[in-house]
């Protein structure tokens, strides 16, 4: 498995599981929510930068993001999206608008 599809994971877990606690993406509590995730895991170091950036892009963005996902869900309000399907859309998003090292193809 790539290195950068793993990142994605755990990347989408993260996501899951702040969505799951209603938590937000404003302030310092998100650093030490990101470093006890990735203490839980068993992966290798290589995986874990990419998944830092995505996070804390992620995290920087969202308030952007959200509003397109928004624009584009016909019939969809964003709330009522899958927290796996929301957050798989963020990911994407976020690597199609904010990470010029991803092709919009790869992203897609």
């Amino acid at each position: 498995m790539g290195l950068r599809r793993k990142s994605r994971e755990l990347a989408l877990q993260f996501f899951y599981g702040h969505d799951l606690q209603a938590r937000s993406c404003d302030g310092p509590a998100v650093a030490t929510e990101l470093e006890k995730f990735i203490m839980s895991f068993d992966t290798g170091k290589k995986t874990l930068p990419y998944a830092e950036q995505i996070i804390s892009g992620l995290c920087a963005h969202v308030k952007e993001i959200d509003p397109l996902l928004a624009r584009y869900a016909h019939n969809w309000r964003i709330e009522r999206m899958s927290l796996v399907d929301r957050n798989i859309l963020r990911i994407a998003a976020w690597e199609m608008l904010c990470n010029d090292d991803v092709p919009a193809q790869v992203a897609i």
